[in-house]
C-alpha cells in the first residue's frame, strides 16, 4: 500500500494500512478503515462531521413503526441503529396529503426489516479526486460500495450503495 500522497485531480489520497485521507487542509475526509469510520476535518484538523463511533453491531430487527404518531401519545422505541452507513433490508411505505403542486404533508409512514452497518474497508481504489471502497457489513450477502471525492472550495462528496455480494466487479 502507498503511504504517500498522491496528487488525484484537484485532492491529494493518502492510503495506508490504518485509514484512508482525501482532500486538503481545511477539507480533509478522514476514513478509518478497521472499523469503517468517517470524519470531515475542519483546517484546525477538528471534526466537522463524524459518525457516530463503528461498535460493530450485529444485525437489528426494526418492529413495525408509524409515523406520525397520534397527538397525545408517546412514540414506541423504534430500535432504530444507530451505526456507520446503516441500512434497512425490509419495507417502507409512506403516504402523503395531496398539496397540489407545491407538495404535501406526510399522513402516514411505516418501516419494518432487519438493520445492517457498515463493518470495515476491504479494498480502496483511487478515482478522479477521491477514492471507491468496498466495505464489508454485517449482512452476510452485502457489501457497500462508497465513493468519496474531494469537490474543491472545502466541498466534498459521499456516495453509497448497497451491492450483492456477486454485483461488486
Amino acid at each position: 500500500m502507498s503511504r504517500a500522497p498522491v496528487a488525484s485531480g484537484r485532492a491529494a489520497v493518502l492510503v495506508t494500512p490504518s485509514r484512508v485521507t482525501v482532500g486538503k487542509p481545511g477539507a480533509e475526509i478522514v476514513i478509518s478503515r478497521r472499523p469503517f469510520r468517517i470524519r470531515f476535518l475542519s483546517r484546525s484538523r477538528n471534526p466537522q462531521l463524524a459518525e457516530v463511533a463503528n461498535t460493530q453491531p450485529a444485525p437489528s430487527v426494526l418492529p413495525p413503526t408509524a409515523d406520525p404518531v397520534a397527538p397525545g401519545t408517546e412514540p414506541a422505541r423504534s430500535g432504530q441503529l444507530y451505526a456507520p452507513l446503516s441500512f434497512l433490508v425490509g419495507s417502507e411505505t409512506l403516504t402523503q396529503y395531496s398539496g397540489g403542486v407545491w407538495g404535501g404533508n406526510l399522513m402516514s409512514g411505516q418501516r419494518s426489516g432487519v438493520q445492517y452497518a457498515a463493518r470495515n474497508v476491504t479494498s480502496v481504489r483511487r478515482h478522479g479526486s477521491g477514492v471507491v471502497l468496498t466495505v464489508s457489513t454485517n449482512d452476510p450477502g452485502r457489501t457497500l460500495g462508497v465513493t468519496i471525492a474531494s469537490l474543491g472550495k472545502g466541498r466534498s462528496r459521499l456516495s453509497r450503495r448497497p451491492i450483492r455480494a456477486a454485483a461488486w466487479r
